[in-house]
């Protein structure tokens, strides 16, 4: 699933085709094979395709990871098309009410020009915003991820305060 953005720390390639695809008819075949591992080891798993939550498979997705997984109902929206206003209002009723996402998580890399270049794709910032906003509006819980760069330590606590501002939970993370 191709990602929208083009992360400069991503291992994943962001949809430059360097990667084979897989059907998901094999990945789903793959991913049942877990139903019931975590009652027999205590291990959780789930099914996470990446790098990007928009392709056409997320609602039997989900419904897979309902079966394998304790965390289902979970979706990262990040690497998605920048979408505003009624198209992203009726996405975002797409993903809670067809594919049943519960609880999303945002990642956020730092203020809104130290983010669009970061992910390379101008407007970003502003779209996670938007985003944030139409998840909270729909009763969606979301989680705001902000990774700990070199680069960024200086924006941090301008960037936590906005999220703080927006609502969900925040917590940090060091990439690099």
């Amino acid at each position: 699933s191709y990602c929208k953005c083009k992360c400069k720390h991503c291992l994943l390639c962001s949809g430059d085709d360097k990667i084979q695809t897989v059907s998901f008819d094999k990945l789903e075949q793959l991913a049942l094979k877990f139903k019931g591992f975590r009652n027999l080891t205590g291990i959780n798993v789930s099914l996470c395709i990446y790098n990007c939550a928009d392709y056409l498979e997320l609602p039997r997705a989900m419904e897979v990871d309902r079966k394998i997984s304790a965390y289902h109902g979970y979706q990262n929206l990040n690497g998605t098309p920048i979408r505003s206003g009624e198209e992203l209002s009726d996405w975002v009723t797409y993903l809670k009410t067809t594919c049943g996402v519960e609880n999303a998580n945002l990642s956020w890399f730092g203020n809104e020009e130290f983010h669009d270049d970061f992910v390379q794709r101008n407007g970003y910032y502003q779209y996670l915003i938007e985003l944030a906003t139409e998840l909270k509006k729909q009763n969606i819980n979301y989680h705001n991820t902000v990774f700990i760069l070199r680069s960024n330590l200086n924006i941090l606590e301008e960037l936590y305060d906005i999220l703080k501002s927006l609502g969900g939970t925040t917590s940090f993370s060091q990439i690099g």
